[in-house]
């Protein structure tokens, strides 16, 4: 079970990592805007963050979601297959996603650091 778990954390922080640095990318050009206009290192990171915040809880909230109408299908289909949604799991879940959206930020703050203003007006050839 330790196996799946961590296998589970790799590919969690793999999908949360490619996501907030696409989003990132995506943004790249508000942000060098944003980095020109004055905005410092700061308040950029604290961007890049809230999206990974937003991202997170988002999936974290369905994936609960999921779960609990899992339970109820399961209690009507299959009543001796008890699925039970704890309050424990879901907080423990709940902080592993947040550890997850912390290091899969990572990438993307770096990025958003390093993004030089001038360099996003360039037109992409």
């Amino acid at each position: 079970m330790k196996i799946m778990t961590f296998a589970a954390f790799i590919i969690g922080l793999a999908v949360i990592g490619l996501t907030l640095y696409a989003a990132t990318l995506a943004q790249l050009r508000e942000i060098g805007v944003m980095k020109a206009l004055g905005a410092g290192p700061r308040r950029l990171g604290a961007i890049v963050l809230s999206q990974a915040a937003w991202a997170v809880g988002t999936a974290t909230g369905l994936a609960v979601l999921l779960a609990l109408g899992l339970g109820w299908v399961l209690a009507r289909v299959a009543p001796t297959l008890p699925l039970r949604v704890e309050p424990s799991s879901v907080a423990r879940v709940a902080v592993g996603s947040a550890l997850l959206g912390v290091l899969g930020a990572v990438s993307p703050l770096i990025k958003v650091s390093r993004v030089d203003p001038a360099t996003v007006f360039r037109r992409q050839a």
